[in-house]
Order: structure tokens, then C-alpha cells, then sequence
């Protein structure tokens, strides 16, 4: 329990210092905008992620190959 408790904080660390920064406050006002600040915040996490361990030029070869008519949020993550 432990041990998955330290991941979860580190994530939520990184993204208030890292991405959200601004003292750890979100830009906009109201749950929608917020929700959107917040999933783009996750998503800059998540491809950050992906460009070190599988590096930026497979990332990109992968993004690719995705076709434009099937692009969106989360279609191009569930298919890496």
C-alpha cells in the first residue's frame, strides 16, 4: 500500500509544481474549464512520459501512422 501511495503523490506533485505551476492554481474558473485545464495538464504528463521511454522520434513515427480522421484526446493514447 505504501509503495503505490508514493506513485500516486509524485504524479499529483509533478503536476502542481511542473504543469499546473502558478502556486498550484488552476488559471480558469468553473468545474468544466477546470476539467479541461486539468486534462490537458495530465496529457502534457502522459506524452512527456511516453517521449522518455520510448523516445521522441518512435513517439512521433507513431503519431503519425494514426489516421487524422480517427484523432482525438484519447484515441491517439489507446493506440500506442
Amino acid at each position: 500500500m505504501t509503495r503505490r501511495r508514493s506513485g500516486v503523490e509524485h504524479l499529483f506533485g509533478t503536476l502542481k509544481d511542473t504543469l499546473i505551476g502558478n502556486a498550484g492554481r488552476l488559471l480558469v474558473r468553473g468545474l468544466d474549464k477546470a476539467r479541461g485545464e486539468i486534462s490537458l495538464a495530465v496529457l502534457a504528463y502522459n506524452l512527456t512520459r511516453l517521449m522518455r521511454n520510448i523516445g521522441t522520434e518512435a513517439l512521433m513515427a507513431r503519431l503519425r501512422r494514426v489516421p487524422v480522421w480517427s484523432r482525438g484526446p484519447l484515441s491517439i493514447l489507446t493506440r500506442l
